[in-house]
């Protein structure tokens, strides 16, 4: 319990929010799904092939800084790790088949890294950030900045608004993550 509290009070310091508490489908469905966000600009061609797994398509979602992120269906994370634009987990979509990924979170909540692993839906894998300088801003990614505010990248090999429709899982159902509760 002691080393507990330590974590917590660590990640306040960090400026990260503790990882959720296991929380039954009504918890989960207070959170805003960023699925539903609307786009920050149009929907862009953008080669990625950070992580080893290519993404071609990108789109800015407007989601407030520290939005917990959920998984809407099941996937399988292929590989994670911090870039100067924050955060990075890669994940196999295991309804679709495609490979997505998720910029811009803030790597103090960093919550889905056990690469290999199959997370359910609704598991939050981290916060979204890009406005802080671990997420991004005031970052130069190849002469440009790699992020200009507080919002969600999501990147897939298919185009996102297919494969993670807004209205698609409303309330998606409560799973904890592998090994315990959600993170």
């Amino acid at each position: 319990m002691r080393a507990e509290r330590a974590l917590l009070c660590c990640l306040a310091a960090c400026g990260a929010a503790a990882p959720p508490a296991a929380a039954g489908p009504s918890a989960l469905c207070r959170q805003p799904l960023w699925w539903n966000a609307p786009p920050a600009v149009p929907e862009s061609r953008s080669v990625n092939q950070t992580g080893g797994y290519a993404t071609e398509w990108d789109q800015d979602l407007i989601v407030p800084s520290g939005t917990p992120v959920q998984l809407p269906r099941a996937a399988q994370l292929l590989a994670q790790q911090a870039y100067p634009w924050g955060w990075q987990p890669t994940f196999l979509d295991l309804e679709s088949g495609h490979v997505f990924r998720f910029l811009h979170l803030k790597p103090q909540a960093a919550w889905a890294v056990q690469v290999g692993a199959i997370y359910p839906s609704a598991t939050v894998v981290g916060l979204t950030g890009g406005d802080t300088l671990d997420t991004g801003f005031g970052q130069d990614c190849a002469g440009k900045p790699c992020s200009t505010g507080a919002h969600l990248c999501v990147q897939a090999d298919a185009h996102v608004a297919a494969l993670f429709p807004p209205g698609g899982p409303v309330c998606p159902a409560a799973a904890p993550a592998p090994g315990g509760s959600p993170p």
